[in-house]
């Protein structure tokens, strides 16, 4: 039986998160998975749907209680148009792994630019060597004391 961690389980995620709904069952982490595949608008809308289709049931009773009708219903209805929802799971999924694909090579550029090498140089002083940055090294100017080198340490 597949998994709701399967990518392309988008049925069994809807069928998973109807049954914890239908029959009030305490959420895990299995049930928030099923909305956590970046697919999760469209398995709300499986849901709403569901639950239109049986008013009176136990799914249209409690969807209230585990998912905020307003969000979905406007979800839904602004997706009345789509009528194979697997499809559109499917495009969810891949735009969210774009996404993240996109949010996760800005995050390793900006990591990698924070962690670029400082150009700092070593300067023999009568402490040792130390590292210097450029423009707070000791300057010797003809006719007067060199100046101090700036400690950071």
């Amino acid at each position: 039986m597949p998994s709701v961690y399967d990518d392309d389980n988008f049925s069994g995620r809807v069928n998973l998160a109807a049954l914890y709904i239908s029959t009030g069952r305490k959420t895990t982490r299995s049930f928030d998975t099923c909305f956590e595949m970046y697919d999760g608008d469209a398995v709300a809308t499986a849901l709403y749907r569901r639950a239109l289709a049986d008013p009176d049931g136990p799914l249209s009773r409690n969807l209230s209680r585990y998912l905020g009708l307003e969000t979905v219903t406007a979800t839904a209805m602004a997706n009345t148009h789509r009528k194979n929802l697997a499809a559109w799971a499917r495009e969810l999924r891949a735009e969210g792994e774009r996404s993240t694909a996109a949010m996760l090579a800005k995050m390793q550029a900006d990591r990698e630019a924070r962690n670029a090498p400082t150009p700092y140089r070593e300067e023999l002083t009568p402490h040792g060597i130390q590292l210097a940055i450029p423009g707070c090294e000791r300057v010797a100017a003809p006719g007067k004391p060199a100046t101090a080198q700036l400690s950071l340490f």
